[in-house]
């Protein structure tokens, strides 16, 4: 599949934002081809050979065009040699909130998706009104986004302490947040960052948060990364499990596993005789197996592949020149979890909705949402996957190329 110089535009201003407005070619062709969710046959693809029988990598003579694009539009300059920069106007292209702001994008008879910062958001909820916080925040090296500091562990810790503990007061007495957070490597080291546990240590030590339990996404697809120490020097494994950190200040915040039941391997039927003693020394009945509950309690480990969205959301983004988000969550997560703690009616709240699979399981299973991100662009994107919309058409009008 080729990429459009079109569809190249806000990924390479994107890129550049995220590494502080400006950066060095080579950084930027990969943090481009990331976002875009590029494969390495993608990246890598030559040019036929020119007059004097030479090739050239297409994705980045792509990437070059484009920026000469964007400097003719006045949104990126070259102050020196070999580093590329986001002008004001380049700022102002990719449509991130600003201080203050809340709007919203659109409507539909469940949810409403915001644009608006994190930290401006909160102030706009009810106290004890949530009763599910979902979502799949950033993690360490992409805050930049969301939080306009530092990209290392600690701040990482901190700016998701500052978001737990400004939601506090507006969960309800019976509700939970689910953090889909990611472990990652020290950069340049095949050694594991430690931000997942400096977290829970400051939830235990500075707020009445507990972990409730630690469910497990398997992503059936995700790719060898680093490339570097998987796929290379070959010393480390597959990265193919993401934890689901399930939070509450009430250890009896509402659940309920039979939502969430998996088919059963066997018939109940077919296991009658499976009684007696278990090789931990437990005395099962004879007859306890054969009850049909309607299937068997869920582990805390799901599988579900990742996901660049429905085909019709992909080729929305590309006829309108939207960028696709670099981190789709597959909604069969997000349904699994709302399923698991809350019921038909309950309010659900992503701070950092992104591509809003977080809104569509809520569509899905008649759950009230409000979603809210940063990025006009994705939530502009996003909003074709839901067909019941009401939109914004004015600002929508205007951001749109």
């Amino acid at each position: 599949m080729r990429i459009s110089r079109k569809q190249l535009l806000l990924p390479l201003i994107s890129a550049l934002s995220k590494d502080g407005g400006a950066s060095t070619p080579k950084k930027i062709y990969e943090a481009v081809a990331d976002e875009l969710g590029l494969t390495h046959e993608q990246r890598k693809r030559q040019t036929k050979a020119d007059r004097n029988g030479q090739t050239h990598n297409a994705f980045e003579r792509d990437v070059r065009w484009t920026r000469q694009t964007a400097t003719r539009k006045g949104l990126i300059a070259s102050p020196e040699r070999g580093v590329w920069s986001l002008t004001d106007l380049g700022h102002d292209k990719l449509h991130n909130a600003s201080e203050g702001l809340v709007v919203t994008v659109f409507e539909t008879p469940y949810g409403q998706a915001l644009w608006t910062k994190l930290e401006t958001a909160v102030g706009h909820f009810e106290d004890n009104a949530i009763d599910l916080l979902f979502t799949s925040p950033p993690y360490p090296g992409a805050l930049k986004q969301y939080a306009n500091g530092d990209l290392d562990e600690e701040s990482w810790v901190s700016f998701m302490m500052d978001m737990i503990s400004g939601f506090a007061p507006k969960m309800r007495d019976t509700g939970s947040m689910m953090l889909n957070v990611a472990e990652t490597y020290v950069p340049g080291l095949p050694i594991k960052q430690e931000h997942l546990t400096k977290l829970r240590m400051r939830l235990v030590t500075e707020t009445r948060f507990r972990v409730l339990d630690t469910l497990y996404w398997h992503n059936t697809s995700r790719l060898a990364s680093p490339f570097r120490w998987v796929a290379q020097q070959r010393i480390r494994l597959k990265p193919s499990v993401e934890p689901v950190l399930w939070i509450s200040e009430n250890p009896y915040a509402k659940a309920n596993n039979r939502n969430v039941l998996q088919k059963y391997k066997k018939p109940p039927s077919e296991t009658y005789h499976m009684g007696g003693v278990r090789p931990g020394g437990h005395r099962m009945s004879s007859t306890g197996f054969s009850r049909d509950n309607g299937g068997s309690i869920a582990s805390v480990l799901f599988s579900a592949g990742g996901s660049a969205g429905p085909k019709y959301y992909r080729e929305a983004l590309k006829k309108e020149g939207l960028p696709q988000h670099p981190a789709i969550m597959p909604e069969a997560l997000a349904q699994h979890c709302i399923k698991l703690a809350t019921d038909p009616g309950d309010l659900v709240v992503d701070p950092m909705a992104g591509s809003l699979a977080t809104a569509r399981a809520c569509e899905t299973l008649s759950r009230d949402w409000i979603c809210l991100d940063s990025s006009l662009s994705y939530l502009a994107g996003a909003r074709h996957k839901f067909p019941e919309r009401r939109e914004n058409s004015s600002l929508l009008e205007a951001m749109l190329p």
